[in-house]
């Protein structure tokens, strides 16, 4: 009996007085307009640059989610002026929010491969987006039935995110890039969807319905035109976790099976911008040395031989944060001198064994020319440098670092980081 009585059709001057309000909201007016334009230029200057809080301040200024709930209520009840009213406001201030951002993108010039992650994860919508936005509608049509829950309009209205889909979908149309443009309306259709069915659900359930046969079938059109959007949803989640994947093994590779980013530099972030082709991997770095043109081409080459990928599908970007090492002027005891020279010497005493390392034969292609220590480092760097008429195997180069690592720690008790250095003989 309860249930009955909650969702029995409230009285006729109820349901008249809600939608006169309504009507009001779903308006085509002059304060629609101009909150949907202020709404448009605060999103796009935050997309642009890269805010997060003025994107957020977006948010909550575009009205685009008052003439939706016009066109669930229209829906719930037939209305069809109401329907087509929200409908309308719907649909122009959508456009408007396109090509003012377009025309915004074309004036400023912003190249695509400088747009950041506020515009890209907005490109690449999932089933987790569907979900926000039923649960964001649904708090938005209670909220309106309810005048004390009026303080939620805010947070829905940054849970949904109308605003900013549609401004990416402008951004991305002046630089040609269609597919992102795709992704970012799919997302601010999966919103406009997924709000109207939770609003028209909310208001047949608190009684702001017509007939039970008339609200069933609106309730049908709604949710067979969100279910058109669970398959490409579905999709994109797929790729997405497809992506991370991709993402932590590319990163895992990079800092523990390169010199160049292991080892050289500290790797702080890694993003991949998936619009581009070939993958554009933007690497951000810390180092106190210049990378140069020749290290990524070696990290890109290595990458794609580790991949196995026939076709180059990764370039990599280095964002290099360089910072300087200044030091005192080291005063050192003249114990610790004399460790120095005594590890010296026994490097020496090593390297004169003919290279005859543990599990492999002696290296007799090698021809010795010098070795040194560079003690300025975390840990000591030893150098070799040899002449060989053919190149380095590098199964033999970390055979050879990795023993004599372990027998100078052995004899001295540093742990020491070895590298090697060719030098091709000279013409006979």
């Amino acid at each position: 009996m309860r249930l009955y009585r909650s969702i029995a059709a409230l009285s006729p001057e109820d349901c008249a007085r809600m939608r006169a309000s309504l009507l009001d909201d779903a308006a085509l007016s002059l304060d629609y307009l101009v909150l949907a334009v202020c709404a448009c230029v605060i999103a796009t200057v935050g997309l642009l640059t890269g805010s997060a809080a003025t994107i957020i301040g977006a948010m909550i200024v575009a009205p685009l989610v008052m003439p939706m709930r016009g066109v669930a209520m229209g829906a719930v009840q037939g209305d069809w002026r109401l329907l087509r009213q929200g409908m309308i406001s719907v649909v122009v201030g959508a456009a408007l929010s396109v090509a003012l951002a377009a025309i915004a993108q074309l004036l400023v010039r912003v190249p695509a491969s400088a747009f950041g992650p506020e515009i890209l994860n907005r490109t690449q919508p999932n089933l987790g987006d569907l979900a926000v936005a039923i649960v964001a509608g649904a708090v938005c049509g209670f909220a309106r039935i309810r005048p004390k829950l009026s303080d939620a309009l805010a947070g829905t209205a940054i849970a949904v995110a109308l605003m900013p889909p549609l401004c990416v979908v402008g951004i991305n149309l002046a630089v040609g890039q269609y597919q992102a443009s795709r992704g970012a309306l799919l997302l601010y259709l999966t919103n406009l969807l997924g709000i109207i069915l939770a609003c028209m659900a909310v208001f047949a359930l608190n009684g702001y319905h017509v007939s039970f046969r008339r609200t069933s079938r609106a309730l049908a059109f709604g949710m067979g035109f969100t279910a058109l959007t669970i398959f490409p949803l579905f999709q994109g989640f797929s790729t997405l976790m497809n992506q991370v994947r991709i993402r932590d093994g590319l990163r895992e590779i990079l800092e523990r099976e390169t010199i160049t980013v292991g080892r050289q530099m500290e790797l702080l972030d890694v993003r991949i911008n998936w619009n581009e082709v070939p993958f554009q991997v933007d690497l951000y770095v810390e180092s106190d040395q210049p990378v140069t043109p020749t290290q990524v081409q070696a990290v890109e080459d290595y990458l794609h031989q580790r991949l196995k990928r026939s076709q180059r599908t990764f370039a990599l970007k280095f964002l290099v944060k360089q910072f300087q090492t200044v030091k005192g002027k080291l005063r050192l005891h003249p114990a610790n001198w004399q460790k120095r020279i005594v590890d010296e010497i026994e490097l020496q005493v090593i390297l004169k064994r003919r290279f005859n390392y543990v599990n492999r034969p002696a290296i007799t292609r090698w021809t010795l020319v010098e070795s040194k220590i560079d003690w300025e480092g975390r840990e000591p760097m030893a150098t070799v440098t040899v002449i060989s008429n053919t190149p380095l195997i590098p199964q033999e180069v970390q055979s050879f670092r990795r023993s004599l690592t372990t027998q100078m720690e052995q004899h001295t008790g540093t742990r020491f980081e070895v590298q090697v250095q060719r030098l091709t003989p000279p013409p006979t």
